[in-house]
């Protein structure tokens, strides 16, 4: 097992040797919540390893056969924690805990050898995973996390034939959007299996819901561990003017927009006055696309945005130039800070200063100020 840096170097303490070849993919998270990482790899063996980040062995369980079946993590029981669930082409399924202990009531046996991987997800809203694999017996099967078989979904039973051979590895989702989860499941038969569970679940209930699950394929689960996805956000700020004077009205307009390609939830969005301004006030319009979590507030603006694709939100902030001015300028800075699960595409456009000269303190060498009504006269002599 290779671990390599972001530049193709080997991280200190790898490779590991397993002994056996293998042809599952690992499955990375933090399995005993002790915040490191752990990996884990399932072998051509039969073997199950849990390594820690600097390579060495946790634990290791066998199970009767290996294959290309590569190990899948969720709750199985509800209890907040971790369980590990793979298949093998001995045509059993396995569950182990965080320490390596086989969980009660597994393996569950499918009766034909299993090739590809399971797919977890609370598909019922009670709190813990369910488990559902293919074999080659034809059939989909599934299971609560205490190993007992779930009946079925309305006129599906489970296990549920689909008439050939099954090699590939199931996918879970709410593809109709209406809060229920459905599976899905390709085979031989070249049909697309879809079952649709009953239970309505909240968003975020399906943490392992494909082949190398957790989001983004990137076999791994846990916070930090999620891929964040590109978007495009952008601001502009303005007050249409290079000069103010000591007491003068400004209005300066805020602009924020996304344009994709993934919505930004919870950008921050900020904008500092500065000393040199007073009074401030700012309202907020819903552009299309956009809704603001605010209407209206006074002084600077810390806010958190939701922009969805092509969502955009106009500001409007009214400030007063104090009247002992400190300095030459008077500055206002804005930006738009982006969401922890996202990464900006282009970074240029994230934050604007609008620097305005304060007239009212420019010192000329004669002793006039900015300001000021200058009048003169000159005389013309003929020698």
């Amino acid at each position: 097992v290779h671990v390599l840096t972001a530049d193709g170097g080997a991280v200190a303490g790898w490779p590991h040797d397993l002994g056996v070849a293998t042809l599952a993919s690992p499955a990375v998270a933090d399995l005993d919540g002790g915040g490191g990482l752990e990996i884990l790899v399932a072998d051509d063996g039969g073997g199950l390893s849990a390594l820690d980040a600097g390579g060495q062995l946790l634990w290791h369980v066998q199970r009767v056969l290996g294959g290309p079946s590569s190990p899948a993590l969720g709750d199985l029981d509800g209890a907040g924690g971790l369980e590990v669930v793979v298949g093998s082409m001995d045509g059993k399924v396995y569950a182990f805990d965080a320490s390596g202990q086989a969980v009660p009531g597994w393996p569950v046996s499918t009766g034909s050898a299993v090739l590809g991987s399971p797919a977890l997800g609370d598909v019922d809203g009670d709190g813990a995973a369910e488990v559902f694999i293919g074999s080659f017996d034809t059939s989909v099967h599934a299971w609560r996390g205490d190993a007992q078989v779930i009946p079925g979904f309305g006129d599906t039973a489970f296990p549920c034939s689909v008439g050939a051979a099954i090699f590939s590895s199931p996918a879970l989702g709410d593809i109709d959007q209406d809060t229920h989860v459905e599976v899905l499941l390709g085979s031989y038969s070249r049909q697309l299996f879809r079952a649709t569970a009953a239970g309505s679940v909240a968003a975020g209930s399906v943490p392992w819901p494909e082949f190398r699950g957790g989001g983004g394929h990137q076999g791994a689960t846990g916070a930090g561990l999620m891929p964040r996805l590109p978007t495009d956000l952008s601001l502009s700020l303005t007050d249409g003017v290079d000069e103010v004077l000591p007491g003068q009205d400004v209005a300066y307009k805020l602009a924020i927009q996304n344009v994709g390609p993934n919505a930004a939830d919870g950008a921050e969005l900020t904008l500092e006055v500065g000393p040199n301004l007073s009074e401030c006030t700012w309202t907020c319009a819903s552009l299309p696309g956009g809704l603001c979590p605010s209407g209206a507030g006074v002084g600077s603006i810390d806010l958190r945005v939701d922009l969805p694709v092509n969502g955009r939100l106009g500001f409007e902030v009214d400030c007063r130039v104090v009247d002992e001015v400190v300095g030459d300028q008077v500055v206002v800075h804005a930006a738009i800070g982006i969401p922890a699960d996202r990464f900006d595409l282009d970074t240029s456009d994230n934050q604007a200063v609008d620097v305005n000269l304060n007239a009212g303190g420019l010192i000329f060498a004669d002793g006039f100020e900015g300001g000021d009504t200058l009048r003169w006269s000159s005389t013309v002599e003929d020698p």
